[in-house]
Order: C-alpha cells, then structure tokens, then sequence
C-alpha cells in the first residue's frame, strides 16, 4: 500500500509541475499593435514597369485631385489589363515578371518562360487597383468584381 501511495504521490507532483510549466494563453487586446509582422496581401511585380518615385507628397483624407492616387490606380489597372490581353504562353518575359496571360496568374521563370497558374472556376486573373496606396495587383478575380473595383477607384476622387 505504501508502494501505491508514493507512486500517488509523485504522479500529482509531476502534474502540478506540467501544469505550472504550461504559459496560461494571453487575453488579446482589441486595441490595434504596432506589430511589425508582413501584410498578407502583396502588390505584385508587372512586366515592363516603371518605378515609382518617391517625391509624392502623402495622400491627406480629404478627395481632393491633387492628392488622389485610385483613379491613377485604376487607369493603370486597366492599361495593365490591355497589356495582358496581347500576351501569350510563348510571349518574352523577364525572370520574375508577374503577369495574366489568358486568364491565369502567369510567373515568368529563367528565360522566356512563363508558368501559368489557373484560377478557381469562374474566376479570372485581373489587374486591380490597390485601395489605400499607389499601384496595382494582380488577383483572380470575376469581369464584374474587377470593373466594380475599377469604377470605385475613378469615382473616389469626385
């Protein structure tokens, strides 16, 4: 009987130890962190593209013209979407060019050589407009989705 007990006893010790060893989870905070982690969502890198420059001033809350990037946003979705329409599985592309080539995500890989990716039935790959900073993305997306998006973007700045 002792036997038994001494073997009781050490199990307990040994669950309040694994029990005091667990971190009890952290209530999470509904005010927003400064968290460094990256975005989910990336722009993509477009074929041909010319960078950026960096001389814009920062875009106030206000709609005003002078500071509103959407329908810029939009008008280069759309050109890119043009673009795309003329390429083809064979087209010359450079090493890490995103594109859509007959509506699929396309990633050009070594030399001339694209790699197509089809989207889920029903969808599309489409050049859309970012929301919140100059550029564009690539997406797959339905025609009707991608114009809305488009046409919001244009009307943003009335």
């Amino acid at each position: 009987m002792k036997f038994y007990l001494v073997k009781l006893l050490i199990f307990i010790t040994v669950v309040i130890v694994l029990v005091n060893a667990v971190p009890t989870p952290k209530a999470k905070s509904k005010s927003p962190s400064n968290s460094t982690s990256p975005s989910k969502h990336k722009s993509t890198k477009k074929p041909n593209s010319t960078p950026k420059s960096n001389n814009t001033p920062p875009a106030s809350n206000s709609n005003s013209t002078s500071s509103c990037f959407q329908k810029d946003n939009a008008d280069k979705a759309s050109a890119l979407q043009a673009k795309f329409a003329s390429l083809t599985p064979t087209s010359p592309c450079n090493n890490g060019d995103m594109a859509c080539v007959n509506g699929a995500f396309a990633q050009c890989v070594g030399d001339n050589n694209w790699v197509l990716q089809k989207c889920s039935s029903g969808l599309e790959c489409r050049a859309l407009p970012l929301v919140n900073k100059p550029g564009t993305s690539i997406a797959c997306d339905s025609k009707s989705d991608a114009d809305a998006r488009i046409q919001a973007a244009k009307n943003a700045c009335k």
